[in-house]
């Protein structure tokens, strides 16, 4: 099952390593490959581990790859790792709804700094936001204590408390002090390398799998063959039999035949050799993805902050907000167990429906199916954080 994350501590993140097998298993395969994969019990204990980050994206992080796709993209089909990373669903990237008005309003620098026009960075921009799951936060308030050091950045803050997210992704050091879990290192080359590895484990696996199943149905078929032509064999009259012993036995002194058997095992021969150099070849890189995803997520963990507690709105909220269509109790339920969410409860559905109802923010709709509501946030202090943030500018200027 995908699962939560653990911590780690802070350090650069590797690139990956090429493989053979990355040009016919593609990172675009593994949301499917993980699908089929889950379905075979005997293959738990070899993707229990596997996960899915959640992050909430910066603005930062959105210049840059703007940048990169308008400035240093050759080819206009090509995708950045993060881009690549998202569509192998890796990792899910959250955004509060004022990233939109951000972006847009510094659509123009980011065009003026890559040398292209404002329409084709809105272009990219359109295409990138496809990506991305919009959330509005319920409150813009931080815990008892917290100064307030940039507005602008409480609605990230808010949206990864609100969705569980693992942390904010971002450059902006204003996070750190409001005591937000941020991840600063760009981490894009790892969830790739992770992306690419896990989908090569994964269809190697499965192909094994139906391998082994293909060839143990063969075996089976043979030994009941062999079984029933020893059957008949004993049935038959003792002189009958007699006469098909010495005949097989000629047969293997007889020169001639021999030479046909020393020619059909060189044929054979030379089909086995190339059979055996790609069972050679692919068990190299099932290993050389394994170590790949091993160092990869031992990267991707060390730079995740430690986790909190996720509860049941947190995770309804994400996965609503992920769902580009209601949802119904039932694939709510089931989403929240294979993301390893536990619980005690007798009649979890139940008290999931209670859970949604009272807290105001989800739409329930005919065939009982739910979405989140699309409102803007109406907590009191947000008028008092804007009034703050006009003072301070307003002190700075003087």
């Amino acid at each position: 099952m995908m699962s939560d994350l653990p911590t780690g501590g802070d350090r650069s993140i590797k690139s990956e390593s090429p493989h053979r097998l990355a040009s016919l298993v593609t990172s675009d395969a593994l949301p499917m490959l993980y699908e089929l994969v889950s379905q075979v019990p005997a293959f738990a204990p070899f993707f229990k581990n596997h996960f899915q980050i959640r992050l909430v994206l910066d603005a930062n992080f959105v210049h840059r790859e703007l940048q990169w796709r308008l400035k240093s993209r050759r080819d206009p089909s090509a995708r950045s790792a993060i881009h690549e990373s998202i569509e192998a669903q890796v990792v899910v990237f959250f955004a509060p709804d004022c990233l939109e008005s951000e972006i847009e309003e510094h659509l123009e620098d980011i065009a003026r700094r890559s040398g292209t026009s404002t329409d084709a960075a809105r272009a990219e921009w359109q295409s990138f936001r496809r990506l991305l799951h919009f959330y509005t936060p319920r409150s813009l308030e931080l815990p008892g204590g917290t100064v307030v050091v940039d507005p602008d950045d409480l609605p990230y803050i808010a949206a990864c408390s609100e969705l569980g997210a693992h942390a904010v992704y971002t450059k902006d050091k204003h996070f750190q002090q409001m005591n937000a879990p941020v991840i600063s290192i760009a981490i894009d080359a790892a969830l790739r390398t992770y992306a690419r590895g896990t989908s090569i484990r994964f269809a190697v696996m499965l192909g094994s799998t139906f391998s082994i199943a293909l060839s143990v149905e063969a075996i089976k078929s043979a030994i009941n063959l062999l079984g029933g032509a020893i059957q008949a064999f004993k049935k038959l009259h003792p002189a009958l039999q007699f006469a098909i012993i010495a005949g097989l036995v000629y047969l293997f002194i007889e020169p001639r035949f021999r030479d046909k058997l020393a020619t059909m095992k060189r044929a054979l021969g030379r089909v086995a050799a190339p059979v055996l150099e790609a069972i050679t070849l692919v068990a190299r890189d099932f290993q050389i993805a394994c170590v790949d995803v091993a160092n990869a997520q031992k990267e991707i963990l060390a730079v995740l902050p430690q986790p909190g507690r996720t509860s049941v709105l947190m995770r309804a909220r994400a996965i609503c907000a992920t769902n580009t269509s209601p949802i119904s109790l039932v694939e709510l339920e089931q989403e929240m167990k294979r993301q390893g969410h536990q619980t005690k409860a007798r009649h979890f559905r139940a008290y999931l429906r209670r859970v949604m109802r009272s807290s105001g923010q989800f739409l329930e709709l005919p065939e009982g199916r739910w979405a989140l509501r699309v409102e803007s946030v109406v907590q009191s202090t947000e008028a008092g954080l804007s009034r703050k943030k006009t003072d301070n500018g307003s002190t700075g200027a003087g």
